[in-house]
């Protein structure tokens, strides 16, 4: 297979990389706030956001599987409890006030079950976030090890 020239010095090149990594996270988070303002405006029609959804989840996991493969987490968490417990909280929180909203919006006469409904909406996304955080961290740890397993058998060499 033929190699493409690059006509980009190193200082373009990182340009170019800072350009695309600020792209990937503004369709990240512009998808975000799509699904969160079509899901108000919309009562949660999900046959509307389906789009938005589905290109959402193939970035996010292009995203996690490229960082894991390569051995990177984060640039200011580490993949500890502490860091996962409060992603998760921080998830939860976010989710089980938009829950809430919509509920009130739905039942307006029933504020406690509504509150409720927001709560054990939180409950839940608090455990799938942290479980599939730690399932994660886990892979990533393996995958780290390994790769630093390859590096010192090559210094070796």
């Amino acid at each position: 297979m033929e190699k493409i020239k690059n006509n980009l010095d190193e200082r373009q090149e990182q340009t170019l990389l800072q350009i695309e990594h600020n792209g990937c996270w503004l369709a990240f988070w512009g998808l975000v706030a799509s699904i969160v303002v079509q899901s108000i405006i919309l009562d949660f029609d999900y046959k509307n956001m389906a789009g938005e959804f589905i290109v959402l989840v193939m970035l996010a996991l292009h995203i996690v599987v490229s960082c894991i493969r390569q051995g990177i987490w984060d640039r200011r968490l580490k993949p500890d409890i502490s860091s996962n417990i409060l992603v998760s909280l921080t998830a939860a929180l976010i989710t089980g006030i938009l829950r809430f909203f919509y509920m009130v919006k739905r039942f307006p006469n029933v504020i406690l079950a509504d509150f409720a409904v927001g709560i054990i909406y939180a409950a839940k996304v608090f455990a799938i976030c942290f479980v599939v955080l730690q399932l994660t961290a886990n892979l990533f740890r393996k995958r780290q090890a390994k790769l630093e397993e390859e590096i010192s058998e090559n210094d070796e060499d």
